[in-house]
């Protein structure tokens, strides 16, 4: 598994993350915990079984607050796990960060009224100056000049993980 991450709504959590290839792979589980300790399965979604390129999932959930992870199972009953995350959605929908993973640029979606205030970080915490546009809705950040890797947006000063593959 290349990332597992999320996107806070209103109401719901969409999960995605993806996969450089797939050997065996029968199904992911979207598992929940209130304490990082017992998880319980709350969404099932069908792997590929075999491929050699990769491949993007997205689950939506209901949106609460606790601790998220995936298993990943194969045909024969092996399976593995991400590392958890802790998802805490209040007040984050108000916009939303698409797509995720990108390739050249982020588009933040304001969805309701707000002011947004921004910064992007490296995989180390250096600050970058990517070029911001802004139109009615919609900040697009260019990240053309940067290499692939992870990086965090500060937004309203929470960080959000995005990353950036070709």
């Amino acid at each position: 598994m290349l990332y597992f991450t999320h996107q806070c709504h209103s109401d719901y959590i969409i999960f995605q993350w993806s996969t450089s290839s797939e050997t065996n792979n029968n199904y992911f589980d979207v598992e929940y915990s209130t304490d990082s300790w017992d998880y319980t399965s709350i969404s099932r979604v069908d792997g590929a079984g075999n491929s050699n390129y990769q491949l993007y999932y997205e689950q939506r959930v209901d949106n609460k607050e606790g601790y998220y992870r995936l298993k990943q199972t194969d045909y024969d009953g092996k399976h593995s796990y991400s590392d958890p995350i802790h998802v805490n959605c209040e007040g984050d929908y108000n916009f939303t960060i698409l797509p995720n993973p990108f390739r050249e640029e982020i588009m933040v979606q304001i969805l309701d009224d707000i002011k947004i205030d921004i910064t992007v970080y490296d995989i180390i915490g250096n600050i970058l100056n990517p070029e911001i546009f802004y139109n009615e809705n919609n900040l697009k950040i260019d990240m053309k000049k940067y290499k692939d890797g992870i990086y965090f947006l500060n937004i309203n000063g929470k960080m959000y993980k995005t990353i950036k593959l070709n």
